[in-house]
Parts: C-alpha cells; sequence; structure tokens
C-alpha cells in the first residue's frame, strides 16, 4: 500500500512506525516543508538515525507532485489550522484520509470536505485514538449497560506541563502554544471532547471560562474550565483542561444512582463503587502502554480500506462534532455566555 504524510513532526512520526510495524511492505511517501532529518521514538527522544533514510522515505517538496505515486492513503499530521486544506485535495482526488485531531480550528472549507468524502465514497477517519483505550472502551461498556444507574454528572480533569510535552523542541514554536498553528489547550487535549460525546452522547449546553493565565510566552488559552450536559441522562459534566500539570493528570469520575466510577488514565485502573453493598472493585487494565491504542487504530484505518472492517468509529461526522464543541467553549468564554450546541 502506498502511505503519503503530510507532517512528519511526533504524531506523524508514531504514526509512521507503526505502519511500517505492520504494513513493513507499505511505500513511504511525504510532502515535507521543515523536512527534518531527526528519527523520533514512541517517548519523542531524539535518536541518531536520519528518518528519511530509516524509512526509505519519498520525500516531495511540491504537494501536488506527491499526488503524482497516487497513494492510497494520506496522513495529515501537520498543524491543525493547516489540515482542510489538504484534506480537500485528497478529498478531490478520491484518496483515503486518516487526519489528526482535531479536524480543524474552524469551520471553513468543512462543509465542501463533507460533501467530498460523501460523493467519492472515501474512508475518512479522525485521529482519536482513546477510542481504542481499552479502559474508555470497558467505561462505555459499563454506562451502557446502566451499571451506574441513571447518570447524575462527571468530573473530568486533564492537565500536562506545556514545556514537556515535546521537549525536543521549544514549546513557545510549536502548534499547542500558537494561535496561527490552531494551538491552545482546548484543541490540543480536545480528546476530551471527544471521549465525552463518545460517552455521553452529543452536547446539549456549555458554559466555559479561561484563557491564558499564565506566564508562558504563548498566545493561547492554557486553562479552561467548561461547564456542559449531554443528552444521556442529560448528565452534567465538569472539564477542566490546562497546560500546568507537572506530572501530567488524567482523571474522570462519574457519579449515577446506583454507583459511582472512577478512572485514572495513566495508572490505567478503574474503580467502580456500589453504593448497596459497599463494595468497591478495581478493573486493572495492566502496565499503560500508551503506543497501543495508536497501534489498533492504525490497524482499525487499514481494515477500513481493505473492506474487512465497515464500521468507521471516528469518522468524519465525530470530528466534526468535537470541532464545533471545541468553538462553543471558545464563544462561551469570549461571551461569557451559556451557550445551546
Amino acid at each position: 500500500m502506498k502511505i503519503l504524510f503530510v507532517g512528519l513532526g511526533s504524531i506523524g512520526q508514531r504514526h509512521l512506525r507503526n505502519i511500517k510495524k505492520f504494513y513493513p511492505n507499505s511505500k513511504i511517501s511525504a510532502y515535507r516543508i521543515l523536512n527534518r532529518k531527526f528519527t523520533l521514538s514512541n517517548k519523542n527522544k531524539v535518536q541518531k538515525d536520519n528518518l528519511n533514510k530509516k524509512y526509505n522515505i519519498k520525500v516531495f517538496k511540491n504537494f501536488k507532485e506527491s499526488l503524482h505515486d497516487k497513494p492510497d492513503a494520506i496522513f495529515i499530521c501537520n498543524p491543525t489550522s493547516m489540515h482542510i486544506k489538504y484534506a480537500l485535495i485528497a478529498a478531490k482526488n478520491k484518496i483515503n484520509i486518516f487526519i489528526d485531531k482535531p479536524l480543524s480550528d474552524k469551520m471553513i472549507g468543512i462543509r465542501k470536505l463533507h460533501n467530498l468524502v460523501k460523493k467519492n465514497e472515501i474512508i475518512f477517519m479522525v485521529g482519536y485514538q482513546m477510542r481504542f483505550l481499552k479502559s474508555l472502551i470497558y467505561i462505555k461498556s459499563i454506562i451502557d449497560k446502566k451499571i451506574l444507574g441513571k447518570l447524575c454528572g462527571a468530573n473530568i480533569y486533564n492537565g500536562e506541563f506545556l514545556p514537556d510535552m515535546h521537549k525536543y523542541e521549544n514549546y513557545r514554536k510549536t502548534t499547542m502554544a500558537l494561535k496561527r498553528l490552531g494551538g491552545g489547550v482546548i484543541n490540543s487535549q480536545i480528546h476530551e471532547l471527544d471521549y465525552c460525546i463518545y460517552l455521553f452522547g452529543n452536547p446539549k449546553t456549555v458554559y466555559a471560562k479561561g484563557g491564558k493565565l499564565s506566564n508562558f510566552n504563548i498566545d493561547v488559552e492554557d486553562y479552561v474550565t467548561s461547564s456542559m450536559t449531554f443528552q444521556k441522562d442529560n448528565i452534567s459534566v465538569n472539564l477542566n483542561l490546562d497546560f500546568f500539570q507537572k506530572p501530567p493528570v488524567r482523571k474522570m469520575f462519574i457519579t449515577g444512582t446506583k454507583a459511582s466510577l472512577e478512572w485514572n488514565y495513566y495508572k490505567n485502573e478503574v474503580y467502580i463503587n456500589y453504593y448497596s453493598s459497599n463494595n468497591r472493585i478495581r478493573k486493572d487494565f495492566g502496565i499503560f502502554n500508551r503506543n497501543k491504542m495508536f497501534e489498533e487504530q492504525t490497524k482499525y484505518f487499514f481494515s477500513l480500506i481493505s473492506k474487512k472492517q465497515k464500521k468507521n468509529i471516528s469518522n468524519l461526522d465525530n470530528g466534526i462534532l468535537s470541532l464545533k464543541l471545541s468553538l462553543l467553549i471558545k464563544k462561551s468564554i469570549k461571551k461569557n455566555l451559556l451557550i445551546k450546541f
């Protein structure tokens, strides 16, 4: 299979490593602007290998020329604000698309992209790898089986220290730190919005506060607290996102009428607290291996292309939902208003 990359930074190289692990005969080409030669490990540590040579990458400096190779799929892993530009061209050329999260930082071009994807019947997948995380899949099953009873509310926290996210580069120049590239804590940590939709259904209302509150040399929001409601049981969700926490924190607590649930992402464990029996049951998912969900995501995308898998659990429509929610959070912060979805 021929795979074209647009962007080979941290996330692009992760996808590349996983593709070559499971599909070693894949032919890799890349449209590269910076064309940095270093190779990264799964823990984002710089290796001595020359990336282009190690993976025999055919490098293009002109995007239209890269399409002459007739790739079977394109992985769009460049800065968020540039995603739709390349997705539209790929869709016009009937190329299957994998696009890193979030879909974009604005709605411009989204309807046109949606129409092209539908018209040309191409596979389109958004990089929400947490939909392949076993602990979250388990939590969804618990919710769907109504083991917690009626859902009352959820408290979610995701905090990470911005300068440590990509230690191999100056954080001030990263996508996360720059508005023109589509940065900010909402877009960088948009997985929380996606898995809220995955667990609780479509959003109904949102009210948010936040902004740039730190001394970081950035021009985007670094702290946001949001109060949202979702369709499932009209659940109320309080979500906090920030660029401050060291070590990083990623947790969720869900309250139901029969039981509550605690999730710790980094400990890879879930606790269920049953009120009637006063039992606290722990579900352990083993040693945390962050790359595992990316591997499952890669295999899933390739199975969609080969028609072995028909249901796309992270399609364009899902990506549009989380994008709309992220934009409403920003709008709520700016206008200090409760906004209906």
